[in-house]
């Protein structure tokens, strides 16, 4: 299945195309699939319906992910001080929530439609 219309023509490339062509990316489009570009993005919620992303220059985190022997591996990666505008400190011994949400346009996921996960809490290891 072709997933871009990139996929075997080398002259429509994303690269090879001047950043004005592309209006999501150009605009600053946070979910613009860019190459070199995390697949992790950085969000904040307060509660039902809040969800929003945070700004570009405040996205910390960075994942590495692959598929191997039938099931996805995802690293998630960041500095553990950070600004307070940037996020939430994560100290050794802490304990904390986290949730995680997939997005497959291949199933028509949109808008809130995807899979998701409850709230999941742990202690950083110290």
């Amino acid at each position: 299945a072709v997933d871009r219309a990139t996929y075997a023509r080398p002259g429509t490339k994303d690269s090879a195309q001047p950043k004005l062509s592309l209006p999501a990316v150009s605009a600053g489009n946070p979910i613009t699939p860019r190459a070199g570009v995390s697949a992790a993005a950085a969000l904040e919620a307060a509660g039902p319906q809040t969800l929003t992303f945070r700004p570009l220059v405040n996205w910390k985190v960075r994942a590495a992910m692959g598929w191997k022997q039938g099931q996805w591996r995802a690293v998630f990666r960041r500095p553990l001080d950070v600004d307070p505008k940037e996020g939430n400190d994560l100290s050794p011994g802490g304990h904390y929530s986290i949730g995680f949400a997939v997005f497959d346009g291949a199933h028509r996921d949109r808008n809130g439609q995807k899979l998701f996960t409850i709230w999941n809490d742990f202690v950083l290891d110290p």
